[in-house]
């Protein structure tokens, strides 16, 4: 029983580093996304300037 519930906490601390990574990853994802749209704001502007 003791291995057992050692293989069970060893797979619960991977699990949650495993969601924390992937919860980290997503936040960083999202304020990238939202640092690109405030140049791709200003990129079309650029785009607009060169077809001029």
């Amino acid at each position: 029983m003791n291995t057992a519930l050692k293989v069970l906490a060893v797979l619960l601390t991977v699990f949650v580093f495993v969601a924390g990574l992937a919860f980290v990853m997503i936040v960083l994802a999202f304020i990238v996304g939202i640092g690109a749209m405030a140049p791709g704001a200003r990129g079309p502007r650029i785009q607009s300037y060169r077809r001029y």
